[in-house]
């Protein structure tokens, strides 16, 4: 198939056809400029495609022009009774063309005011007067036709040959109809004009890649309307339109407009939404009154522009005081200090509106449990002149029998509760196959033996209530008594410990009624003895410490912790461990420590290492301490401390020291003075659990600690590559 060509030459020749065709100049003055070789002013007798004619002529190439009164556009067909210029590489030959059309069918031609193209509607050579058909009045005179030499003038008596066109100027628009009659056909009708178009969505508001159909309507000047959404074009500021279909690509208001037979409508606005974006940030916070051991929980939600929300609490950035506390990944903040601590939020380019915390003293400092008055649980009595304040850590009860606990909890303002055993939310029992005990305080003795047991409540741990579970065949036992005593000291310092044995009292109601702390015993069934002095004492390790039983004090050596232990007549006590600490201060390689610090109006503990980043080859040096306020009169008896590394995924790599030491989850200063009462250091060699070397990363150094009560802290480093 021959092919068409449009080239730099058209548009030359062209743009002198336009400025004929314009008429600006008086009608006896226009001589048309001269034409290049190949153009020609052709028409056909019937309507025929150029296609055609490059198929049934044997051209190479074939450029049809039409002019519409304004400028010259490119045609695809010829129509009958019109006017072209065309651009041909030889002489036209019409044969076999519209061989099959009847030149005499009815035909109206249809002209605007100004210059046209007329051609010559039939197969045989016409006059220009006869073109014109009776309407030569509406003509200027003056004709042009083409030649080689270029625009010649002619007369309206000239001839015109088949498949020829000439230039002819209109007055005023005309029809001018061939083979019919205008007053008894509707040939000579002027069809509706096109008055506008209109171009309307189904939708308006889409979401970023959701579509919607559009219609273009054309509107007649009958006041009749075509939808011509397939034959328009479409223009749109975002986002794109194919088969009448607009899709929405980006967020933000698409502007769009369609073209159809020279008219733009209308523009038309969609809304285009992200419906993934947020657009208002949400932040709560539960509960916003706090103790300094609890924690609260944070939570960021974005409302999506969809109207959804989500939990952006991981993926928000968070901004406030960091020496404040420690914020988890999943919203639960704890404090590190007493104060208010404001939070804000950012996410998606928001930011939410402040939100505060208050954080207050501990109110809870200190828990005891005793037997229930007239319960089968019973206190045992002190040795006389025993000294000691209470002694109500050691307790009996007969095996087959139940009996109940108390506590009592002491708060900071110097008040007690002496109903906080329902409030219990946790207890401990060393060995559950000799007892059990309830939630709510109740015991029950399996058999004999002897067990220890402790409670929990708000961050506090009671002291160790010994408990001796005894038959008909008990006649002696042995305890140790460590009642308000401190079971930790630094190297050099020691620590109280006495043996009490006790002895079943032949017959009943022999021993005199005996007081211990708030429980009355009318009638005690084992007497006490004081054998500190004369028992056999064993130290599970003695690099750690000595014990001299003539002072009951054993003294601590080395960094370390030990069980010890009494025999006596016999019988064999309870273990205890001791531990000893030590201070040694890290080498920080910067002038600020590596370091997190937790406080309050109590205690002050701090974890910390030597560097915030280390090669592959380096040791890393953790160390934590913990401080008591000084002059507090319920001092230290026990620090527990739990020690651990995680990786950046919140997984376990290396213990250092697990004891289990609190209920508390991992991942979840002024003008007192204050006094290193517990120190624990490691050293890590970067290996895992199973001795394999740990990738580079970020890791976190994790203390869950236990001095009046129990919070945790967390210090970052990293581990680079080499």
């Amino acid at each position: 198939m021959k092919t068409r060509r449009t080239g730099r030459c058209a548009a030359v020749v062209l743009s002198a056809l336009v400025a004929i065709a314009l008429g600006t100049f008086a009608l006896a003055d226009i001589e048309p400029p001269a034409m290049t070789a190949g153009w020609s002013l052709v028409s056909a007798p019937c309507d025929v495609s150029v296609q055609d004619i490059l198929d049934n002529t044997g051209f190479d190439s074939l450029n049809i022009f039409e002019w519409n009164g304004e400028r010259y556009a490119a045609s695809d067909t010829l129509k009958r009774g019109i006017g072209y210029a065309a651009d041909s590489n030889r002489s036209i030959g019409a044969a076999g063309l519209c061989a099959d059309s009847n030149d005499e069918d009815p035909l109206a031609v249809r002209l605007p005011a100004g210059w046209n193209l007329i051609g010559n509607p039939y197969k045989r050579a016409m006059r220009v007067h006869f073109i014109m058909n009776g309407f030569d009045h509406i003509f200027a005179d003056q004709v042009f036709k083409l030649t080689g030499a270029g625009y010649e003038s002619i007369s309206k008596m000239d001839v015109v040959q088949p498949w020829n066109a000439v230039w002819v100027y209109a007055y005023s628009p005309v029809v001018i109809p061939h083979n019919a009659d205008c007053e008894t056909s509707n040939i000579c009708d002027i069809p509706p004009e096109l008055v506008s178009i209109q171009l309307s969505a189904v939708k308006n508001s889409l979401n970023v890649g959701e579509t919607t159909a559009l219609t273009v309507s054309a509107i007649y000047s009958n006041s009749e309307s075509r939808e011509v959404t397939a034959e328009a074009q479409f223009q749109a500021s975002s986002g794109s339109v194919s088969d009448g279909v607009f899709t929405a690509e980006s967020e933000g208001t698409a502007i769009l407009t369609a073209t159809f037979g020279g008219m733009t409508s209308d523009p038309v606005s969609i809304s285009v939404i992200d419906p993934l974006k947020p657009v208002e940030l949400i932040v709560s916070l539960k509960p916003a009154l706090i103790q300094i051991h609890q924690t609260a929980t944070l939570l960021a939600q974005a409302r999506l522009a969809s109207g959804a929300l989500v939990n952006a609490t991981a993926s928000a950035s968070w901004s406030f005081d960091p020496a404040a506390g420690r914020l988890e990944p999943s919203g639960v903040f704890s404090p590190a200090r007493i104060g208010d601590v404001v939070f804000t939020a950012s996410y998606g380019g928001l930011v939410s509106s402040p939100v505060t915390l208050s954080v207050y003293e501990k109110q809870l400092i200190w828990l005891g449990i005793y037997p229930e008055s007239s319960s089968n649980l019973k206190p045992l009595p002190c040795p006389p002149n025993y000294g000691y304040m209470y002694c109500y850590d050691n307790n009996y009860i007969e095996a087959g029998k139940q009996g109940a606990y108390r506590a009592v909890a002491e708060y900071n303002n110097g008040t007690y509760r002496y109903d906080s055993v329902k409030d219990i939310e946790k207890w401990d029992v060393e060995d559950e196959s000799v007892l059990l005990i309830g939630d709510n305080g109740s015991v029950a003795a399996l058999k004999k033996g002897r067990t220890g047991v402790r409670a929990y409540l708000d961050g506090v741990w009671s002291e160790w209530s010994q408990v001796q579970v005894v038959d008909d065949s008990t006649e002696d036992f042995l305890l140790l008594e460590l009642s308000n005593q401190a079971s930790i000291a630094r190297v050099g310092e020691g620590i109280t410990v006495n043996a009490t044995y006790y002895t079943r009292i032949p017959g009943q109601g022999v021993h005199p009624p005996y007081y211990v702390y708030m429980n009355y015993v009318t009638d005690g069934v084992f007497e006490a003895r004081k054998v500190t002095a004369s028992a056999d004492w064993t130290i599970g390790s003695r690099s750690v410490g000595s014990f001299d039983r003539d002072t009951a004090l054993f003294t601590g050596r080395s960094i370390g912790s030990t069980a010890i232990f009494a025999k006596y007549n016999g019988s064999v006590s309870n273990f205890a461990t001791l531990e000893i600490w030590d201070s040694a201060p890290l080498n920080h390689c910067a002038e600020t420590a590596n370091a997190a610090t937790w406080t309050d109006n109590l205690t002050i503990a701090r974890l910390a290492t030597d560097c915030d980043h280390y090669s592959a080859a380096d040791t890393i040096n953790v160390n934590f301490a913990a401080l008591l306020r000084e002059g507090q009169y319920r001092g230290t008896l026990d620090v527990c401390a739990d020690m651990f590394i995680y990786n950046s995924e919140q997984e376990l790599v290396k213990t250092f020291r697990n004891t289990d030491c609190t209920p508390s989850a991992l991942f979840s200063s002024g003008s007192p003075t204050y006094k290193t009462v517990f120190e624990y250091n490691a050293e890590w060699d970067q290996r895992d659990e199973t001795g394999a070397p740990v990738p580079p990363g970020e890791y976190t150094a994790v203390a869950r600690f236990y001095i009046l009560y129990c919070p945790v802290i967390k210090v970052e480093f990293t581990i680079n590559a080499d």
